[in-house]
């Protein structure tokens, strides 16, 4: 199971989130939670570094529904959140490279504030 199966199945089995995943695209559902939108990466090397591909973004802000970003880094539970204003600026930070499409993020020119340890922080950056 790679990591990103792995964050689907603690958020369904341990958090009680419905959990539909098409392609990189996680959907989450809860009572008493707003739908919830999620595009997700995972990097396995030691500095981390994910590409986003650019029609998907545009697709997420096309469904004028809440949504964010997760990056994960070597683990299920670890990673980088990021809501809608924080990937607009993300992508439009000189420092990340956009080449083919697909933005390029460097791990060292991520803010660390937007790291979080396990899937209870994660989850209460969506609240």
């Amino acid at each position: 199971m790679n990591i990103v199966e792995k964050f689907k199945e603690s958020l369904s089995s341990e958090y009680d989130f419905k959990v539909t995943k098409t392609r990189n695209f996680l959907k989450l559902v809860k009572e008493d939670f707003d739908t919830y939108t999620i595009y997700v990466k995972e990097s396995n090397l030691q500095d981390g570094f994910w590409g986003l591909n650019e029609n998907q973004i545009t697709k997420l802000k096309s469904q004028n529904k809440r949504w964010g970003v997760v990056l994960l880094i070597r683990e299920f539970d670890k990673g980088y959140y990021f809501n809608p204003d924080e990937v607009e600026a993300l992508l439009n930070d000189p420092r990340t490279l956009y080449s083919v499409s697909d933005f390029k993020i460097h791990e060292q020119r991520i803010e660390k504030n937007r790291y979080f340890k396990s899937i209870s922080e994660f989850i209460e950056n969506l609240e």
